[in-house]
């Protein structure tokens, strides 16, 4: 028998969407939303036989990486509390978040303490959102051009009254007590609001 033909015969039982759903949810440990939301297409019929089932799991998995040649400033970060640039001296341009070779002549850079204080160059106001790296909203995400360096860095910056942001306003590095090694170890606050 041709494997087409193997089920042509066979009474179909659709599955029960919402109990299967749910019970795949609990086996896993997330929500009946997440999986409806992954399977849905797997109801909307009679499948063919030999199509590929689908089933979710979760898959757990604990390993390391290295941040290479930028591990200077994320040590810096944590260890020290303190912002690391990336200077190439043949061009004089300073990089910040630090890399290890300039984008323009392809040299090593030279890593340099930063001030930890620049000035707002475009923002916006969040209200609503998961604020992970400042713990509340509203807040500003901004691009702060540091100083003593050429670029910009995408950031939060903490304020009491978000409507006193403005391009141009002067803001300082904050580093939290309990710092990780990751960019979210700091953020900006207004160096004199409404300034």
């Amino acid at each position: 028998m041709h494997k087409k033909d193997m089920a042509k015969d066979w009474q179909f039982t659709q599955t029960d969407k919402t109990k299967w759903i749910e019970t795949e949810a609990s086996r896993i440990g997330v929500t009946p939303f997440d999986v409806e939301k992954a399977f849905s297409s797997e109801f909307d019929g009679k499948k063919d036989l030999f199509s590929p089932l689908e089933i979710p799991d979760v898959m757990k998995v604990t390993y390391k990486y290295t941040y290479g040649g930028q591990s200077a400033f994320f040590r810096a970060l944590r260890d020290y509390g303190k912002l690391l640039g990336a200077k190439c001296e043949a061009c004089d341009f300073t990089y910040c978040p630090p890399r290890k070779n300039c984008s323009r002549c392809y040299g090593e850079t030279q890593w340099v303490e930063l001030p930890g204080t620049g000035k707002i160059a475009s923002y916006t106001t969040i209200y609503k959102g998961t604020s992970l790296i400042t713990g509340k909203t509203p807040c500003i995400c901004a691009y702060v051009s540091l100083d003593e360096t050429d670029f910009v860095v995408l950031t939060n910056v903490e304020m009491d009254d978000p409507s006193k942001a403005k391009v141009g306003m002067r803001v300082k590095a904050v580093f939290k007590p309990e710092r990780t090694g990751r960019v979210s170890d700091f953020y900006f606050t207004a160096m004199s609001e409404g300034a």
